[in-house]
């Protein structure tokens, strides 16, 4: 996932040419304005907004970040693409079809941070619970809501499962990581509950990157016509489900993955005080409710970004044959 570290507006002849450069190269993810027909590229809670122009425009310079293991892979699909760039000792450089110079820099090191106290998420147990949620509350004012892609989620995800793969999201609500995923180089296929949360990730993101699509899913009873992934990603779906619907949705995610493939997990974390918000999980009680169909690899300790930041538990498994 690429993070930009400051905003700007470029002017271009070629809005369009400009827009696929970004996210066909570089990872970026396009969207669609809610009001209007805006197309931006969106990144790290900003928009790098292509404003069209008749005349000679000035280049910009542009400073973006990538997960460390990541970086091989851009300069693999850059050198693929016929893109020329220059290696430095901490990144590449390159131009875009406009001569404005980017320059890639790794992130080191896997950003675990901190917890943080907050007000958490509130959730709903029954499917029509969260489609009057979606349907009675902006998503940008939810407390999980968070523009960008959690950059633990990314580390993970490349690191295990990186792209080219087919890829589940579990619980995808308003759509933006899927659509970073697909961004990024693999095929998505995201699905929620709650039919509002699918129509607006359709309207924000739908039809603007052939990898991904979006669709209504129950993740305890996945049906057999979704298909076989190489891995599946949850950010804070688990977490949600009443005791009852955790075995259905073990079996159910382990029936739709190959032999090998990867689940990336995030819940709530135990070190997490108060009670308010979904289950908190310990790292063992993962590992047993898991273990007949799964057998854990990673096991760190993070947040969910958002309006609020609980302590989390990010957990890589590997479905058995």
């Amino acid at each position: 996932m690429i993070r930009k570290l400051h905003a700007i507006e470029l002017q271009t002849p070629s809005p369009r040419r400009l827009l696929e450069f970004y996210r066909d190269a570089l990872g970026l993810v396009p969207r669609r304005a809610l009001v209007g027909d805006l197309l931006e590229v969106s990144c790290a809670g900003t928009s790098l907004r292509l404003i069209p122009s008749n005349g000679p425009v000035t280049p910009s310079r542009l400073f973006f970040t990538v997960p460390g293991p990541m970086l091989d892979t851009f300069k693999g699909r850059l050198l693929g693409q016929g893109i020329p760039l220059v290696e430095l000792d901490q990144g590449i450089e390159l131009k875009d079809p406009d001569g404005n110079r980017i320059l890639l820099m790794p992130d080191r090191e896997p950003p675990w941070m901190p917890g943080r106290k907050g007000l958490g998420r509130r959730v709903g147990d029954e499917e029509d619970g969260w489609a009057r949620l979606y349907e009675d509350m902006p998503v940008e004012h939810m407390p999980w809501y968070s523009e960008d892609m959690d950059m633990d989620l990314a580390w993970a995800l490349c690191t295990f499962s990186p792209p080219p793969c087919g890829l589940l999201e579990l619980g995808s609500g308003p759509g933006n990581t899927a659509a970073r995923l697909a961004a990024l180089g693999y095929d998505v296929l995201a699905v929620d509950i709650a039919p509002a949360a699918v129509e607006y990730a359709r309207k924000r993101f739908g039809g603007l990157n052939p990898r991904l699509r979006y669709e209504v899913a129950d993740a305890t009873s996945l049906s057999p016509g979704l298909g076989t992934f190489d891995g599946a990603l949850d950010r804070g779906c688990f977490h949600s489900l009443p005791v009852e619907k955790r075995k259905g949705y073990i079996r159910s995610v382990h029936s739709v993955l190959r032999a090998g493939g990867r689940l990336v997990l995030k819940t709530f974390s135990r070190d997490e005080p108060g009670q308010w918000g979904p289950h908190r999980f310990s790292a063992s009680e993962l590992e047993d409710l898991f273990q007949g169909l799964f057998k854990p690899l990673l096991c760190e300790r993070g947040v969910f970004p958002g309006r609020s930041c609980p302590k989390a538990l990010l957990m890589v498994f590997e479905s058995k044959a």
